[in-house]
């Protein structure tokens, strides 16, 4: 019985918290366990009410719901074009043509601030990138609705913001660093980049100075976090749902029709039912409208990945040097895989067969990988003949973004070389 008391205890406790993160919080009740810095015990209320935000579906899908009403929720633009790299791994590249670029308008958020109409409107464009679903466990992968491509659109517009705050916080570091050494050309390359992509930082004007370690974190209307992130991928997901929603309704419609149709044409009246029941309805049926699947995933984006597992706001490693940034972007292993063949191109030639007609990697890896250091990659990568000549424009895109990448570690390494220096 006292034991049973003390469980009602815990639950009451937790359920004022999160009654304290509303009242006190941004101010709208639906988004539970918003804080700004100056509330009262902020990481107490923050992790009830994220706890909760496993059975809270219902609010995230009664603000979303609400906005889908107004015709306010965001919505997708064009189609996404992935490439297969691997097992459950791919390349997600742009056209050059914006006409045909997919993106996302989202209302949740605008780093712009208000537009005439009183929205925050922002269309999120993706850019090229390495693409491996959404970041469900393997062990959920058979649940329904936790797949990796379950929500496929909804996770590139998700590992987009992320990878997008990972880059613009590379850049943003090194050029917070004493990079006087640094050419002019590569500093105003850096700096463009950056500002192309400021938007994606969670506050553009004092990242900087958060950087060198003074000053305490303000959050600003147009910074991007990693609670807004999440709010975004919900309204992706929430878009998806009512998608999928509007042609399971098509398919139980055409499912009834075909099945009370008496037409003397029974083999393709039993083709197209067999094929309705058996393909298009168990496909739908993964991502239809569910408030549950809702919470969960938020709570994923929101506690786990920010909180828990720090891929928003990456730890250092200990012992780092402090001129070392902790973000990483996920083309990193390009590079790495590049140096890896420029320590021994006549062993890679022939391992990889890049001599040969028939080389061990595929085309689009070439063209990922191509490198000056390794000239044997450089010509299989030339000989190569793409089916579009927008895959060839996409991976120039990501050789710029590498060599971006490049000049930053460039400015880092020459920093920790004089730190090193200064202690001897």
């Amino acid at each position: 019985m006292q034991r049973f008391h003390r469980v009602r205890l815990l639950a009451c406790l937790s359920l004022a918290l999160v009654s304290a993160s509303c009242s006190i919080g941004k101010g709208n009740y639906l988004r539970i366990g918003e804080f700004t810095t100056d509330t009262v015990l902020p990481p107490i209320g923050k992790l009830a009410s994220n706890g909760l935000a496993l059975i809270a579906g219902r609010t995230t899908h009664h603000e979303l719901e609400t906005r889908f009403k107004k015709s306010k929720l965001g919505f997708f633009i064009g189609e996404p074009r992935i490439i297969p790299l691997g097992p459950h791994l791919f390349w997600f590249y742009q056209p050059s043509d914006p006409r045909e670029q997919f993106s996302f308008t989202t209302y949740q958020h605008s780093p712009y601030g208000k537009d005439v109409n009183g929205d925050k409107k922002w269309t999120i464009v993706p850019q090229s990138m390495l693409f491996d679903g959404a970041s469900v466990p393997r062990f959920l992968w058979h649940v329904k609705s936790y797949g990796p491509f379950d929500f496929t659109k909804s996770a590139i517009i998700h590992d987009w913001l992320f990878e997008a705050h990972h880059r613009v916080s590379i850049y943003n570091h090194a050029l917070s660093q004493n990079c006087a050494a640094l050419p002019i050309e590569k500093r105003k390359r850096l700096e463009k980049a950056r500002d192309e992509l400021a938007m994606y930082l969670e506050d553009p004007v004092a990242t900087a100075r958060e950087e060198n370690g003074s000053g305490r974190r303000r959050p600003t209307s147009n910074g991007l976090y990693c609670e807004t992130a999440g709010w975004i991928m919900m309204e992706c997901m929430f878009r998806e749902m009512k998608s999928s929603d509007a042609v399971m309704d098509l398919t139980k419609q055409t499912i009834a029709r075909v099945v009370n149709d008496e037409s003397p044409s029974n083999v393709t009246r039993g083709n197209a039912l067999r094929g309705l029941k058996k393909q298009i309805e168990p496909s739908l049926s993964i991502s239809r409208e569910r408030k549950h699947i809702l919470g969960l995933y938020r709570f994923a984006v929101d506690y786990v990945a920010e909180h828990l597992l720090h891929i928003w706001n990456p730890k250092p490693k200990r012992g780092s040097p402090p001129c070392q940034s902790p973000h990483a972007s996920s083309l990193a292993v390009l590079d790495a895989m590049s140096e890896t063949l420029a320590s021994d191109p006549g062993k890679w030639q022939q391992v990889l067969r890049l001599n040969q007609a028939d080389t061990a990697l595929s085309p689009e890896i070439l063209m990922l990988l191509d490198t000056d250091a390794v000239p044997a990659i450089k010509q299989a990568s030339a000989a190569v003949k793409p089916t579009s000549t927008a895959v060839r424009e996409a991976a120039k895109e990501i050789q710029e973004v590498l060599q971006l990448l490049r000049i930053s570690s460039e400015v880092m390494n020459a920093n920790s070389a004089r730190s090193a220096s200064t202690i001897d």
